[in-house]
């Protein structure tokens, strides 16, 4: 983290950082995206309680609704997008204070 960093940086730079391990962390697949499992390991360990809060019934309904090019993997933007999604689920604006 350079002196430059704030705390949105620094929080976008996990969220990111994140993101590539779980990536890195599959058989032959991208780096710079997430396939089914992968995407599957990574919500259910670092996102449990919003998953658990989410209108959509599973992470496979979340991946083929935000597979935006249909390419059986999500990209970080992909990504983010689900992350929104399980925020708004989640409500967490209504619990900053």
């Amino acid at each position: 983290m350079s002196r430059s960093d704030n705390d949105f940086q620094t929080g976008f730079n996990m969220i990111l950082k994140t993101f590539q391990r779980y990536a890195n962390s599959g058989n032959g697949g991208c780096a710079n995206r997430l396939e089914r499992s992968e995407m599957k390991k990574l919500l259910e360990e670092q996102f449990k309680g919003y998953l658990e809060r989410s209108k959509d019934a599973s992470v496979d309904d979340l991946f083929d609704k935000f597979d935006e090019d249909n390419s059986d993997s999500v990209d970080f933007v992909e990504f983010l997008n689900i992350v929104a999604k399980l925020a708004a689920d989640a409500d967490i604006l209504s619990q900053i204070k």
